[in-house]
């Protein structure tokens, strides 16, 4: 299974905007007990934001949003509560560029 989310946002104090893509495959391993989320992630940054903004920055923090993100979907899917007291299946998520 495979998808692509897409998004827009601006902030108008800053006069800045972005449009990002997000393509995903959910790919089975460990026979059907896991599975494995890849993920591609692209953006364009435009006005005073696209100026101040490092690469390493931008990537920091797309790495940081993306094991929230798997941390909180492997809660959800475990039927764990937020002290993560049951025990569910494995989710491996991969961060391309």
């Amino acid at each position: 299974m495979s998808g692509r989310i897409v998004g827009t946002g601006s902030d108008q104090r800053s006069r800045s905007s972005t449009q990002g893509e997000i393509l995903y495959q959910l790919i089975p391993i460990k026979q059907g007990a896991a599975t494995r989320v890849e993920l591609s992630i692209g953006y364009n940054l435009r006005g005073v934001l696209a100026q101040i903004a490092r690469e390493g920055l931008v990537r920091d923090l797309a790495s940081r949003l993306t094991a929230d993100f798997a941390r909180n979907l492997e809660q959800q899917l475990s039927g764990a509560g937020p002290d993560g007291s049951v025990e569910g299946p494995e989710i491996w998520m991969a961060f391309l560029c």
